[in-house]
């Protein structure tokens, strides 16, 4: 269901399968390699879709040996992303 309404929302199911990883992984942030593996997304592809999210204020960005994303919790739409996710 919510990979429903988040294609509705983001239309790329790329980008669809990039916040369903970080959704699961709640409060944690991840390296775009991590994201790439996780997904089966080309790095490449990874790093423009969480550019996008991160100018969006959906993701965030944690500086450190390699910089790591992780979701914006404190967004609204991030949290109404969670509520869906919990109702499925």
């Amino acid at each position: 269901m919510t990979s429903y309404i988040l294609k509705d929302i983001f239309g790329d199911t790329k980008r669809v399968r990039i916040l369903e990883e970080l959704v699961e992984r709640w409060g944690e942030y991840l390296s775009v390699s991590e994201i790439a593996r996780m997904t089966d997304v080309s790095q490449n592809t990874v790093y423009a879709h969480i550019y996008e999210l991160e100018e969006l204020g959906i993701v965030k960005s944690k500086e450190g040996r390699a910089t790591k994303y992780g979701l914006n919790i404190e967004d609204n739409r991030v949290q109404a992303i969670a509520v869906i996710e919990d109702e499925e």
